[in-house]
């Protein structure tokens, strides 16, 4: 059993400038019942200093921790929810420890809910064993040949 945990506001980090008249920053915490942190995704927005200035904001969903079968269906809701209301959305798994097939149909999932949203979805920080999921299952791929 596990419980989840809302706080915002949450710092953008990086060189990327904050986006003006964007909501803030949330973040949401996924912990087990004795209190250890599962997952923890902070959603924020971003706008490179060499974009247009017309450009739609990036949403990044950046997340830590764990991608599997407990923890997966948070962050299924967020990528729904965040594609379904936005232009270009980014999910950044640089800070993901661990992540098997259940961040594979999570991927897909939001991949195919942004296409119907008209949305661009790309995955972003894939690292050690992720990107050897990502080429076994075939996603690596696939993301690249939506470019």
């Amino acid at each position: 059993m596990s419980s989840a945990r809302h706080s915002s506001p949450a710092s953008a980090g990086g060189d990327l400038a904050p986006v003006r008249g964007a909501p803030p920053p949330v973040t949401a915490t996924m912990t087990s019942t004795d209190g250890v942190v599962l997952m923890q995704f902070t959603r924020r927005s971003e706008h490179p200093g060499d974009a247009r200035p017309d450009a739609p904001p990036l949403i990044v969903v950046e997340v830590a921790g764990d991608i599997d079968a407990e923890t997966e269906p948070l962050l299924h809701k967020t990528l729904t929810q965040t594609v379904r209301g936005n232009r270009r959305v980014c999910c950044d798994l640089g800070r993901v420890g661990f992540l098997g097939a259940a961040a594979v149909r999570t991927i897909l999932a939001a991949v195919g809910e942004a296409e119907r949203a008209g949305c661009d979805f790309t995955v972003r920080g894939l690292h050690g064993f992720g990107v050897r999921v990502f080429q076994v299952s075939g996603l690596d791929a696939f993301l690249a040949s939506r470019r």
